[in-house]
């Protein structure tokens, strides 16, 4: 059990936003035994521009220092994280590997540590945990700079198979690997992966509010209309092609969309079906409303490298929810086969949508509950300060040649 430590945690992420997100779930889980900063996004230049032409919201007057740039967030339980906005940055991300490249991000990284050790001083943090979560570029700087008694990488995506870090996030992941105490992953396919760079890897899987989704736990037999659903991010991880073969197949049943969808042209596309509905980007609070109208959760995600290193957080949702599941074949789920479709073809992923529309086992919903309150973030809290207190444990035991066995959660 992890109790009693400062947590501060960097990552490219805004702590509020309309999407659930892994790395604020567990910090927030810790922050009950733990004090926990967390280190906003930091907005560059580029976004300041593009928030006065109306284009992205941003806490501006936090942004430029004319606000307090920490602040308190008090969570629904009662605990509480700190967050700190950090000063505006150099959109530096376009830029080409060398030594332009370089020296911004060593001044990129200089502004970030210098406001994280002020926001440290005044919270009173001596020697912090430092969980860098998929933000290696700056990480690799930041190492050593905030008095850290351990430093953590956490890995929930692929960096190398993402647009926005192709130029530069693989070899700053690798370097950031070499120089962390450990890897936490939270796929199977991250955790083979990056055991490579850093033999002391972890496994802690992505879990689900289960009093939220609950909620949305209601019985679905004898409605007249069906609606096949989906929560989470509209993108280029969705099989198109084939949701369009289920919109044709399925064409009195209708299709609802719970997400952002940054792509205006797969939005037209989707949109031309009439049985198809786009509800837009929804705050976690929402989902239930939209899960309740739902009688089958699907994730159509294509097979790639991308997707097979996900753990996706909405087949949890979804089975919280007392949903029937049906998914593609994109990773390893094999964890999940006894409560969910598993498709490896169209024909199989269209048969299974049938079936699920048709279920009338009133016991099956509760099973899906049950099977899903085991993965809930209490549970992977409760791991993830396991394996952090596990590595502080091997750090002040072990000299610094001894070799670390392999550890999963």
């Amino acid at each position: 059990m992890l109790k009693g430590h400062d947590i501060v945690g960097v990552g490219l992420l805004n702590w509020e936003n309309d999407y659930t997100k892994s790395t604020m779930q567990l910090l927030s889980e810790l922050s009950g035994d733990n004090q926990v900063l967390f280190v906003n996004y930091a907005c560059t230049v580029k976004d300041i521009w593009q928030y006065f032409r109306k284009q992205k919201q941003i806490p501006l007057a936090q942004v430029i220092g004319y606000k307090d740039r920490l602040s308190c967030h008090q969570l629904d339980d009662g605990r509480e994280v700190y967050v700190l906005i950090p000063p505006p940055m150099l959109p530096i991300n376009q830029l080409r590997p060398g030594w332009l490249y370089n020296a911004l991000l060593r001044w990129n990284t200089h502004r970030i540590t210098k406001s994280t050790r002020r926001a440290m001083q005044r919270l009173g943090f001596k020697t912090p945990i430092v969980l860098n979560a998929l933000h290696p570029t700056v990480g690799i700087g930041m190492a050593g700079k905030l008095s850290e008694k351990a430093l953590v990488y956490y890995c929930y995506d692929a960096i190398e198979a993402e647009t926005w870090s192709r130029a530069h996030g693989q070899v700053a992941e690798e370097q950031l690997l070499q120089q962390a105490d450990a890897v936490i992953t939270s796929s199977n396919s991250l955790y083979t992966s990056k055991r490579r760079l850093q033999p002391n890897c972890f496994l802690v899987e992505n879990g689900v509010d289960i009093p939220l989704f609950r909620r949305a736990n209601v019985s679905r037999i004898n409605r007249e209309s069906k609606t096949i659903g989906y929560i989470g991010s509209i993108d280029n991880r969705l099989d198109i092609d084939l949701l369009e073969r289920c919109f044709h197949q399925f064409p009195d049943f209708r299709f609802l969309f719970v997400g952002r969808v940054p792509d205006p042209a797969l939005a037209q596309r989707l949109g031309r079906f009439s049985n198809v509905m786009l509800a837009g980007s929804q705050p976690p609070s929402s989902l239930p409303e939209f899960l309740t109208k739902m009688d089958v959760g699907l994730i159509p995600f294509y097979l790639n490298e991308q997707t097979k290193a996900i753990y996706p957080l909405k087949i949890n949702e979804y089975l919280a929810a007392g949903l029937p599941v049906v998914s593609t074949n994109f990773t390893d789920l094999t964890a999940f086969e006894p409560v969910v479709s598993i498709s490896p073809s169209a024909d199989e992923f269209i048969a299974a949508i049938e079936a699920a529309l048709v279920e009338t086992n009133p016991d099956l919903p509760k099973q899906r509950l049950l099977f899903a309150e085991a993965n809930s973030w209490e549970n992977r809290g409760r791991q993830f300060g396991e394996v952090l207190a596990n590595v502080l444990a091997q750090k002040s035991t072990l000299s610094p040649n001894t070799v670390v066995p392999d550890y999963i959660v």
